[in-house]
């Protein structure tokens, strides 16, 4: 996989991050429904499809570890990639917590925003996207110490999928076990599959490329149209559709490598990561609320491409101006 395809992978899976907070919206605020499962069909089948975004951005980055830094020094391994996340997450977070804070109570409550600040290293945080930030400084900063203490490809997957299904399989009863950061633990499968994928060409050893991709579509369409309790429904998800998605839409990006919107959102996906919400996204849909615009198809695909193209003029705002040196 070259960088093209890297840069489409990550143009899908930024689409469809926007696409969950869109979607999400117009299930909690227009058809009030907080269960997936309750949804219309055509919401359902779209959060499938969409769900496992944050399941290929961890994905990717195995397969970057792999590809670019898998002999690389730790230290410089570290600074590397901290250098890019950590400096606009507790900028950004600091801000939003302060005003969040003082909006709440009307005063500036020093105490509460320790608090929050504390919190956001645990994945709570008031720009609720940025929860992935603390999975993935867990992942990059620990995932090289346990490859060089533990070689076999095979141990480390097996011993990754027996976690999983630990945190996965427990959760059902203890939902302690499926919140932050404990969840976060489950991400290491995932980034191993990464991994696994660039060391061994492991596309290259899937014979039918197309046949997978439409096991993975035909997969969805049974999730969608027998929807089952969210409690049962996301463990299964998270081996069946989000581990399948990962892998079918790697193969889907080997496909698009050439597209030209696909290229422009993997290009700038980390800062479309960054501003599209809490701000941008919410003000759509409450200002197409308020002119009556509550059609599904507006409210949750045309926000997302306003959501996305203002974020992007936002970006390059920010690019041009001493905030650029500021917050990235």
């Amino acid at each position: 996989m070259n960088k093209k395809e890297l840069t489409v992978y990550s143009g899908i899976a930024i689409l469809f991050v926007v696409l969950i907070h869109s979607n999400s919206y117009f299930m909690n605020n227009v058809i009030n429904v907080k269960a997936v499962e309750k949804a219309p069909f055509i919401v359902r089948l779209l959060d499938y499809y969409i769900k496992g975004a944050v399941s290929m951005f961890i994905f990717i980055a195995g397969y970057k570890y792999a590809l670019r830094d898998l002999n690389t020094d730790y230290n410089v391994y570290i600074k590397k990639r901290l250098t890019k996340v950590i400096k606009p997450f507790l900028i950004i977070s600091i801000i939003f917590i302060i005003f969040d804070t003082i909006g709440n109570f009307n005063n500036f409550n020093l105490i509460l925003i320790i608090k929050q600040f504390i919190k956001i290293f645990l994945g709570y945080n008031v720009v609720y996207q940025l929860w992935y930030i603390p999975l993935y400084i867990l992942i990059i900063t620990s995932y090289p110490l346990i490859y060089r203490y533990i070689k076999s490809d095979k141990v480390r997957i097996m011993i990754f999928v027996f976690i999983s299904l630990i945190i996965r399989g427990a959760g059902l009863k203890y939902s302690i076990l499926t919140s932050y950061p404990i969840v976060f633990l489950c991400s290491y499968l995932l980034f191993e599959m990464g991994v696994l994928f660039c060391k061994h060409n492991i596309e290259e050893k899937i014979k039918n490329k197309d046949l997978f991709i439409l096991f993975y579509i035909v997969l969805v369409l049974c999730f969608a149209i027998a929807p089952i309790p969210s409690k049962i429904s996301v463990p299964l998800q998270y081996f069946l559709l989000w581990t399948t998605g990962s892998i079918a839409y790697y193969l889907i990006s080997l496909k698009l490598k050439n597209n030209r919107i696909l290229n422009l959102l993997g290009k700038y996906s980390f800062y479309i990561f960054l501003f599209h919400e809490p701000i941008i996204g919410k003000f759509i849909s409450k200002y197409f609320i308020s002119i009556n615009i509550d059609n599904f198809f507006l409210l949750v695909i045309g926000r997302c491409i306003l959501d996305i193209i203002i974020t992007l003029l936002l970006y390059k705002i920010i690019q041009k101006t001493f905030l650029n040196k500021l917050i990235l």
